[in-house]
């Protein structure tokens, strides 16, 4: 029997998303790897459980570990995995790497890779939600192509995310050596600029006022992703962490246990 440690991965883009599937590719050098994910996009929905319709566990072979897609959420992945599929408890539960970041309050509180890792949290074990910024052209680009499969726009974009996956084996294997008593998500943000050198900061995450997240166009009314304003004269948090080049970490407590 391996000694290697079990890592359960999902994510809110899709199980076809080219940044899981790296994540996945750095990782099993490391860990025994199972990912749960959903069929389909999931950006945007926070934690929701879905409750009026069937949802469908397949599995997946396109990835080399084992690996099923669901027809529901981020939190219904992660549930189902841990409640049914795995025998025993995986040592750390983590959602991503995310098609462009994750900083701030209320993104994280409707973001489908945070609630992944929250749910994790939530029955005890090492979570981590994360994401890989991207400039807005970059970002928009992806979303209006419907799949990130685009060699243009990826070519150039994937050695940095693998980068990224590198970073986070280290990360993770420490936060396995103690209990998550406190229910926290590791929230981890990797600039677009990334190298190897790039320096780590803890910090908290931005607390934004509430405004629009919807096009002022009458109705229908078109969601809009913004980013915080003005980050570079924000107080030290993870927007103006990324601003500057850096990784920003958070360590967010969802709950008490």
């Amino acid at each position: 029997m391996s000694d290697l440690p079990t890592y359960l991965i999902t994510n809110d883009d899709g199980i076809d998303s080219p940044f899981l599937r790296i994540w996945v590719e750095v990782l099993i050098s490391q860990a025994q790897v199972v990912v749960v994910a959903p069929l389909k996009d999931q950006s945007g929905v926070g934690r929701k459980v879905t409750t009026r319709r069937e949802v469908h566990l397949k599995p997946y072979d396109a990835l080399p570990c084992p690996a099923w897609t669901l027809d529901g959420t981020p939190t219904d992945c992660v549930n189902i995995a841990l409640s049914h599929l795995l025998p025993k408890p995986p040592q750390a539960v983590l959602s991503g790497i995310n098609i462009s970041s994750n900083v701030g309050f209320p993104i994280l509180l409707s973001s489908g890779t945070f609630a992944g890792a929250s749910e994790g949290a939530l029955w005890n074990l090492p979570s981590w939600a994360v994401s890989f910024q991207l400039s807005s052209a970059i970002y928009h680009a992806l979303r209006d192509l419907k799949t990130p499969h685009n060699p243009r726009l990826l070519d150039p974009l994937l050695p940095i995310v693998r980068i990224a996956a590198e970073r986070t084996l280290p990360l993770i294997s420490e936060s396995t050596r103690s209990p998550n008593n406190t229910a926290i998500v590791h929230n981890l943000n990797f600039p677009s600029t990334l190298s190897h050198d790039t320096p780590i900061t803890q910090v908290p995450p931005i607390r934004l006022t509430h405004r629009s997240f919807f096009k002022p166009t009458g109705t229908p009314h078109v969601y809009r992703f913004s980013n915080p304003k003005d980050p570079h004269s924000a107080e030290l948090c993870d927007a103006s962490a990324l601003a500057r080049g850096e990784i920003a970490l958070s360590q967010i407590k969802v709950g008490e246990c």
